[in-house]
């Protein structure tokens, strides 16, 4: 039977020696917390009747006793968690972890970096400032003799603006806050190029890289937008177009020979360098970043197969041209040894003719040779003393201009 407890930390307990198992009715519990059974000593319920005699227990109050026992803990149990006792929730809900700090900025890449990761290596800033200087304002390769034109003057500087493009990180404050010099070296190095190449295929997308530079991204915001894209891109299109044609005209059968070489040299090294800034333009542009940008060239440029074409006729007029030139390298010091003894033999026929006695019988009719002589003539006899400043004569002497 359930019996009152006098112990402070228990309220009611049940004796052990009213069932055969030493089951118990109530368990124990704190002093805000009771069992039901507690109330079985004033009014009769299931404990009551279920633990009455050990005598009288049958199948069927063995599984009334285990119900009623079961049914005595949750009632303990739910007693407990409505008077605000300490005991384990059923249902925790989990905490929420707490988020680490982003180290990225919106971009991808990691916050200051690379300046923090150079600035490990430490170079006295006025070296690094004289480097950029160099840079910023010689062309150091020596590259004007390759590009004399202008609007080649990005491409000429390609090199050195990659250069320059990984010092600047070593001096972080001019990317940062120094606008006008940022200005300059948008206007000399990266004008009409904005995707350059880092080293071994790598290329950087500046409107990337520099986008949380203030006063690089402002300086590049100048030259570039949507409409300057597509200006460029209609420009590296015809550049494309018109070296197409003439590569066609180059590359006919029996045209390319030593002579036609010689004679238009310049023709063919432009038609060659024309080729390959088209080609250099497109094919790093074609990489950048930004979507709009990529569907403006793609869309104004010429098309992937022109592309592809251009650069199958450039190479191999580049293949034909450097065959040829090793040719004339290799036979370079036989030609000149045979020049050589040439011209010394008729130099000295040329001096026994004018002896009197010796004609000149090795002389060839050479039509151009007759027209030059008489060019020569002819503005030889065209000169006036009186008229013409002394200077001037005196250069068409030393540099006759012959009229053919």
């Amino acid at each position: 039977m359930c019996r009152p407890d006098t112990s402070s930390s228990t309220r009611w307990t049940t004796s052990s020696s009213t069932t055969r198992g030493g089951s118990l009715c109530a368990r124990r519990s704190t002093s805000s917390a009771s069992c039901c059974c507690s109330w079985s000593a004033r009014s009769p319920g299931p404990c009551a009747s279920a633990w009455s005699s050990p005598s009288t227990a049958t199948p069927g109050s063995r599984r009334r006793r285990r119900r009623t026992s079961r049914t005595c803990a949750g009632f303990a149990a739910r007693r407990a968690t409505s008077a605000g006792a300490v005991g384990p929730n059923p249902n925790p809900k989990p905490e929420p972890k707490p988020q680490p700090q982003p180290n990225r900025n919106p971009k991808g890449k990691p916050r200051n970096y690379p300046e923090n990761f150079f600035a490990r290596f430490s170079i006295d800033k006025m070296v690094i400032s004289q480097i950029i200087g160099r840079m910023q304002n010689d062309d150091i390769y020596m590259q004007a003799s390759s590009f004399p034109l202008p609007e080649h003057r990005t491409t000429r500087l390609v090199a050195q603006g990659s250069m320059l493009y990984v010092c600047l990180y070593f001096a972080p404050q001019l990317l940062k806050g120094e606008p006008a010099t940022m200005r300059e070296i948008v206007d000399r190095h990266f004008s009409e190029n904005w995707v350059i190449p880092a080293y071994m295929g790598y290329v950087v997308d500046l409107s990337v890289e520099w986008s949380s530079y203030a006063a690089a991204a402002a300086a590049l915001g100048n030259v570039l937008s949507a409409a300057n894209v597509q200006t460029f891109a209609r420009r590296n299109k015809r550049r494309a177009v018109v070296a197409m044609e003439k590569l066609r005209g180059f590359l006919t059968q029996g045209r390319l020979d030593e002579k036609f070489l010689l004679d238009n040299l310049e023709a063919l090294m432009s038609c060659m360098r024309e080729s390959n800034v088209a080609l250099r333009w497109r094919f790093l542009h074609a990489r950048a970043r930004s979507k709009a940008y990529r569907e403006a060239i793609h869309r104004e440029c010429a098309s992937d197969d022109e592309t592809i074409a251009l650069l199958l006729q450039t190479s191999q007029l580049e293949w034909r041209l450097k065959a040829m030139f090793e040719t004339l390298l290799r036979e370079k010091a036989s030609k000149w040894q045979a020049c050589r003894e040439q011209s010394a033999e008729r130099l000295k026929e040329l001096s026994q003719y004018f002896t009197g006695e010796v004609l000149l019988t090795r002389v060839r009719r050479d039509e151009s040779m007759v027209k030059w002589f008489a060019g020569v003539a002819q503005t030889v006899a065209s000169l006036d003393y009186e008229e013409e400043h002394a200077t001037v004569t005196g250069r068409k002497i030393r540099n006759p201009t012959p009229n053919p």
